[in-house]
């Protein structure tokens, strides 16, 4: 039974890795960070809705003549100091910063725009 389970994790770990995407990152510098705040309802068992609130980061990052705009949920932007030079993956939908202690933070796109100069 060990023996199967082994083998169903190697073979798993495999696939996946085979899956995984290589991301491609590029130097970019972060042009600014603002705090927002989003009401969301949540339905609860009786009937109501509980009114919940939480951050929302909106992140700024030019790379090149292009400027993102991205919003995230995690607090994980106040690592990150505006003006640094910031590792960047861009996706089609999302793009992803690196910190300088390794962690990625994922945003969604939500702008794309070109920086005039």
């Amino acid at each position: 039974m060990r023996k199967l389970l082994l083998t169903v994790a190697v073979l798993l770990s495999v696939v996946c890795s085979l899956w995984a995407k290589d991301r491609q990152f590029v130097k970019g510098t972060l042009t600014n960070v603002a705090v927002g705040q989003r009401m969301a309802g949540i339905p609860t068992q009786n009937g109501g809705t509980f009114i919940a609130q939480h951050n929302i980061f909106q992140v700024l990052v030019t790379v090149g003549d292009l400027t993102y705009t991205g919003e995230t949920r995690s607090r994980d932007v106040r690592k990150l100091t505006i003006g640094d030079p910031v590792d960047v993956c861009i996706e089609e939908k999302d793009f992803i910063l690196r910190a300088p202690d390794g962690d990625e933070i994922k945003a969604r796109l939500l702008t794309k725009s070109r920086v005039v100069k």
